[in-house]
């Protein structure tokens, strides 16, 4: 049996529910204990990434693209990690897609803009050529 109580059973279709809401208009979802671990694992990742936000947690480092014909550097390119307390450095393949999901997106895509604008406006003052390109890797 799924729930052996009524609270057990109000956590189970509060959980489908979000899942078939997750889906669109008329989604449809049902109960499964491994689908339950997926979601709260999930929310926990989500707890942890606006508590990452809020505890500037999200680093950028910026790669320097190199113009072989030249031999100067053209340009960087930004790239968010996150320095996760207990697992280190994470690449943006562990969190990026939950950001997408949520709101958070915005925040943090507003504060990679700040920052790779903050070093652009340093590394032009070397050469005003230079470009910040932002990815998703």
């Amino acid at each position: 049996a799924d729930a052996t109580s009524p609270e057990k059973l109000q956590e189970a279709s509060s959980l489908a529910l979000k899942e078939a809401q997750k889906k669109g208009p008329g989604g449809l979802a049902f109960y499964s204990r491994k689908e339950t671990r997926e979601i709260l694992q999930e929310w926990r990742l989500l707890e942890e990434l606006e508590q990452a936000f809020e505890k500037k947690e999200f680093v950028l480092y910026f790669q320097p693209r190199i113009d072989l014909s030249k031999g100067k550097v053209c340009g960087f390119e930004a790239l968010l990690r996150w320095q996760h307390p207990e697992k280190g450095l994470l690449f943006p393949g562990s969190f990026i897609s939950l950001l997408e999901e949520s709101r958070l997106i915005v925040k943090v895509g507003r504060w990679v803009a700040e920052e790779s604008a903050a070093f652009l406006k340093k590394a032009r003052a070397e050469d005003p050529e230079v470009r910040v390109l932002l990815t998703s890797r």
